[in-house]
């Protein structure tokens, strides 16, 4: 199937009621017209709005940790994030920001490198709240996660700063 024939096959799109969903023909009917039901859409839910907004969190505080570390884009594949339960969404972020702060050991102090770690936790964490207000998808229950992500940040942070 060529690249025409996918993009005109169905459209994805975004809403504040379930955030993104696939609408339009199923790909195996596209693929075979014979089969092609008339009047029938398949409809995917891919994720909540909260979801969404801890997705774009992590992108976004990874990204601006790799500026503040000022590495070039690194050929880092990071693992997919678990969204719940969130010490684990915010543990894996916090070692996604130390692979990609391992690029700067050896060459900066570890004082200025802990300055750039958390500079990219504020910088992404203020530039999602930017956008999902921008886009008006900043909803209760996407600010609860938010809310709860940047606590428990601040709770692994205190705990690896205070000595057994």
């Amino acid at each position: 199937m060529s690249s025409e024939e996918l993009g005109s096959i169905g459209q994805t799109h975004f809403d504040h009621r379930g955030g993104s969903a696939w609408t339009g023909p199923s790909l195996r009917s596209a693929a075979d017209p014979e089969e092609n039901r008339q009047g029938v859409d398949d409809e995917v839910q891919l994720s909540r709005p909260e979801e969404l907004a801890l997705q774009l969190l992590r992108e976004r505080v990874l990204e601006r940790s790799r500026r503040c570390l000022g590495l070039e884009r690194p050929q880092i594949a990071f693992l997919a994030a678990p969204l719940s339960p969130m010490e684990s969404f915010v543990g894996r972020l916090i070692s996604d920001q130390n692979l990609l702060a391992s690029g700067r050991c050896g060459s900066w102090p570890i004082g200025r490198i802990k300055a750039a770690m958390e500079e990219g936790m504020t910088s992404g964490l203020e530039e999602t709240l930017e956008i999902l207000l921008e886009l008006d998808e900043l909803d209760a229950g996407s600010w609860g996660k938010i809310s709860a992500a940047l606590t428990e940040f601040q709770r692994k942070i205190q705990a690896a700063m205070t000595p057994d």
